[in-house]
């Protein structure tokens, strides 16, 4: 018969052994799934800018911030739009502006080279009617009237405008005036009593002295001479040195001479001057 003491003791039951539980649920603690909440949502909040919006556009939700930057693209898309638009309308005026500044310098080059013409013909008219012994008033005004710069020929053509009415006398005018007074004084004509009184008021006024010999006759026969060959210049330049007997019987003829002088001077520059636009023109 057997005791309590010699039956064998019984293994513990698992009730009385403490819980450890698995290594699956170790890991899945709440603890460990808050972290990884937290993660997850710091990872979606830091991410969320380059996705949300367009991941929400989707489902036709807008963010305020999806809005504003939809509006500020739509924006920039008008800006640029317009300045597309006035890049063009801005090409477009400079295309025409170009155009219209060509067209002006075009109508500028015209409009010289017609006044140029106008100028030249109207020196011509003027340097023809010098030639003549006729009234030139109105070509005178014209050519003053164009408002250039004459240079010198602004003192010549005040030095005829005396003679614009009535005109200037030709050569042979001159030359055959000048032969009429020239007998006069060598036939002692109506101008001889100027020189006897000139002699009778020099012989009281100084006492008696050898007669110098008075070259004006001479003076005179050089002018004839020089007008015979129209040299009109070089016979006043003998009517210059004349005594006082005889200069105030050929004042009026070096005064006309003078004009007449002046119109030949200004007929040749013009000539030479047409001359020079015309080659300047054709040159263009």
């Amino acid at each position: 018969m057997t005791t309590k003491e010699d039956q064998p003791t019984p293994p513990d039951s698992p009730a009385d052994e403490p819980y450890q539980p698995p290594a699956s649920a170790e890991r899945h603690t709440p603890a460990r799934h808050s972290l990884a909440l937290a993660v997850a949502a710091l990872a979606i909040a830091l991410t969320a800018p380059f996705w949300e919006d367009g991941a929400l556009s989707t489902l036709g939700i807008h963010t305020p911030l999806g809005r504003a930057a939809q509006q500020n693209t739509l924006a920039v898309m008008r800006q640029d739009g317009r300045t597309e638009d006035m890049s063009r309308r801005l090409a477009a005026a400079t295309a025409q502006l170009a155009k219209q500044q060509a067209e002006l310098t075009a109508a500028m080059q015209r409009s010289d080279a017609a006044a140029t013409l106008i100028r030249a013909l109207s020196l011509v008219r003027l340097s023809d009617t010098l030639r003549r012994p006729m009234p030139f008033a109105a070509e005178l005004a014209m050519v003053r009237a164009d408002g250039t710069d004459l240079g010198d020929l602004k003192p010549l053509l005040d030095k005829i405008e005396p003679y614009a009415r009535t005109g200037i006398a030709s050569t042979t005018q001159l030359r055959q005036e000048f032969r009429t007074l020239l007998d006069q004084v060598s036939r002692g004509g109506p101008q001889s009593w100027m020189t006897n009184l000139a002699i009778w008021a020099r012989l009281r006024s100084t006492p008696p002295t050898p007669a110098d010999a008075d070259p004006s006759l001479d003076l005179l026969q050089s002018a004839s001479a020089r007008l015979a060959d129209v040299d009109i210049a070089g016979a006043l330049d003998d009517t210059r040195q004349l005594s006082d007997a005889y200069r105030p019987v050929f004042a009026n003829w070096s005064d006309d001479a003078q004009a007449r002088v002046a119109a030949d001077t200004i007929a040749a520059r013009v000539s030479d001057m047409v001359t020079r636009t015309l080659r300047t023109r054709a040159a263009n």
